[in-house]
């Protein structure tokens, strides 16, 4: 392990620390510069400037799409508080190539998305959130080869119990943080003064262990002399740095070291304690698990998420992660396309407000949602405030930026705006999906009014589907079919799982994606069944649905629950017998998936 005795308690509290005034306002982005740039660095301010200019200007162009059903002149009351998760694509991304960039360049393309960020937490504090919440690599994307090439993002960030008696710093005030070597962790925090409110951003952290700049003695030092994480970082009101994270779970990222999986909490201004975690870790028992005993009921999660649609989703995993663990979550993932999105505010498997972004083309949106102090235990088919939208208002973001014409420059290299989602290096996680067991329906058994039964099986797994198509079904294309999918064993090379899955599929053997369906269903059940000579239900066991165009199922249209059945024998042997069912009652919709997807927790996966 290579833990600090003194970062294995990071619980913080706000009571009596001094305060990080405001009389020094971040700068907004229209000056062009980063805060405070480093005046001697000409070039670099020129370099940032041009790359402000291209953020301001595809944000002048993009739409702001926000969910329905809050109202944003209605400040929360003392019983609840107010989250917002934004599903944002940077405009800006490092390209994929093993040569780095300069710092100045780094500096630029990350100013270009603080662009952004600013913006947004401008139109979220406008609608009184207390706490917004951004993707993890936001700042610049995911596609980093090496180690060598994501070096030049990465800043410094102090441990918490560090420079201050009350364990604060405010880097918006602090000279210690005066130049261009801790930009980005100085703009964030201004960010979070300028609109008041709490502010949980992900950013790149290196911590050096060999040299007259090392900062830590943990052991196992990579060869090159530093670790390097890709970090969760929390500012108060105040601007002070409450929190910092590591992300545990690694999903193909040779760029970055592994967090060492100790729990992160912290407290703020209107009573809660919140748990952090990034993208992967929501598939692991750590740091959730201990989250969870230590009694924290609410989390910040930033994600870059890979969709498997119609399987699983960051929507539908975030929705039945907080309805398992009846928690609230506020989850904020990227808005890339289809392959890379989904976010959310969730209490107790409800979803008040959710984001999805089924195209090929970038989109933003933002959720925003009250949110209990405590959550209330999740009750099959309980009705509840909130809900989810199918539809989006738009919403231009507020105080758009202007900037002055500046003199052309020449071209940037190693920078795009935009992400395919197979972009080289990215290793393809659908080359397994044949290995589910799957049971098809036949275009008959989708007629208006019909009822229908499935059974599938796969190692220890025993799957049962039972539906009715509503009288009001249209006709079905002959293309359209569904499956029920069993699998045990190996999930995309990543992990082991048992899932049963009932599925729209786009064709035969489900290898295409689809977010589309137009069968009409009144009712779809999902039962998994684990053989009774084998270990009980998986201890996470994820109950997801959504309906076409990858819209959440409504709680109050949905019940999960699970059962376990022990028979003792002689000499204390016992079999074990599980059951695990999904539902979606009188429902009168489409149907794109209805799964459960049970992680079985062992440290196979990366």
């Amino acid at each position: 392990s290579r833990l600090h005795t003194s970062a294995r308690q990071r619980h913080h509290t706000d009571d009596q620390r001094p305060l990080c005034t405001t009389t020094m306002q971040f700068t907004r982005p229209s000056s062009g510069a980063l805060h405070r740039l480093h005046s001697s660095a000409p070039s670099r301010l020129s370099l940032a400037l041009l790359l402000c200019v291209i953020g301001a200007t595809l944000l002048s162009a993009r739409q702001f799409d926000r969910p329905e059903s809050v109202d944003e002149h209605t400040s929360s009351t003392p019983s609840t508080y107010r989250a917002a998760a934004v599903d944002y694509a940077p405009v800006v991304m490092a390209a994929y190539s093993p040569t780095p960039v300069t710092r100045t360049q780094a500096l630029g393309i990350m100013q270009a998305n603080l662009v952004q960020l600013d913006s947004i937490t401008a139109s979220a504090a406008s609608s009184r959130a207390q706490i917004i919440v951004f993707p993890e690599d936001a700042l610049y994307g995911p596609m980093f080869p090496t180690r060598d090439s994501v070096f030049p993002y990465l800043e410094y960030i102090p441990d918490i119990n560090q420079m201050d008696d009350r364990g604060r710093v405010c880097p918006c005030h602090d000279a210690a943080f005066a130049d261009d070597s801790t930009a980005v962790l100085r703009n964030l925090s201004c960010m979070a003064i300028s609109h008041s409110l709490v502010l949980v951003a992900n950013m790149g952290e290196v911590r050096y262990c060999i040299g007259s700049h090392a900062s830590t003695t943990e052991a196992g030092c990579p060869a090159d002399g530093r670790f390097q994480y890709n970090t969760q970082v929390v500012f108060d009101e105040q601007g002070y740095l409450l929190a910092k994270y590591h992300k545990s779970h690694l999903y193909y990222e040779p760029q970055w070291d592994r967090g060492d999986g100790v729990p992160v909490t912290f407290a703020t201004s209107f009573g809660v304690r919140f748990g952090l975690m990034i993208c992967y870790d929501l598939m692991w028992p750590e740091p959730q698990t201990s989250l969870h005993a230590m009694g924290v009921r609410n989390f910040a999660f930033s994600a870059w998420w890979v969709n498997n649609e119609p399987t699983i989703t960051g929507t539908t995993s975030q929705q039945a992660w907080s309805r398992l663990y009846q928690s609230n979550l506020i989850a904020s993932s990227v808005g890339v396309n289809f392959y890379n999105s989904g976010s959310g505010v969730y209490s107790s498997g409800t979803a008040l407000q959710a984001c999805y972004n089924p195209g090929l083309a970038a989109r933003l949106c933002m959720a925003i949602g009250d949110l209990p102090l405590t959550p209330e235990p999740y009750l099959a088919n309980d009705v509840r405030p909130g809900g989810v939208s199918g539809q989006s208002d738009q919403l231009h973001l507020t105080a758009p930026i202007s900037l002055p014409e500046l003199p052309p420059l020449p071209p940037l290299a190693n920078i795009v705006t935009a992400i395919d989602p197979n972009y080289p290096g990215r290793v393809q996680e659908f080359a397994t999906r044949t290995n589910y067991s799957l049971t098809t329906t036949d275009a008959s058994a989708l007629k208006p009014g019909t009822t229908g039964v499935l059974q599938a099986a796969q190692g220890v797994v025993h799957c049962f589907a039972e539906f009715e198509v509503s009288p009001d079904s249209p006709e079905v294309d002959p293309t359209e079919t569904y499956v029920l999918a069993a699998l045990d064993g190996l999930y995309n090379e990543l992990f082991n799982a048992r899932i049963c899955a009932f599925t729209r599929c786009a064709s035969s053997g489900c290898l295409d994606w689809t977010t589309e369906a137009s069968v009409i269903f009144d009712r779809a059940v999902v039962r998994m069944r684990v053989d009774p000579t084998t270990a009980p239900l998986p201890l996470q066991m994820l109950a997801m649905g959504d309906s076409s165009g990858a819209v959440l199922l409504p709680a109050s249209r949905t019940a999960f629950s699970t059962s376990e059945i022990v028979a003792g024998a002689q000499h204390s042997a016992a079999l074990h017998l599980g059951e695990a069912q999904s539902s979606a009652q009188s429902l009168n919709d489409t149907l794109l998936n209805l799964s459960l997807f049970g992680v079985v927790w062992n440290e196979l996966a990366l």
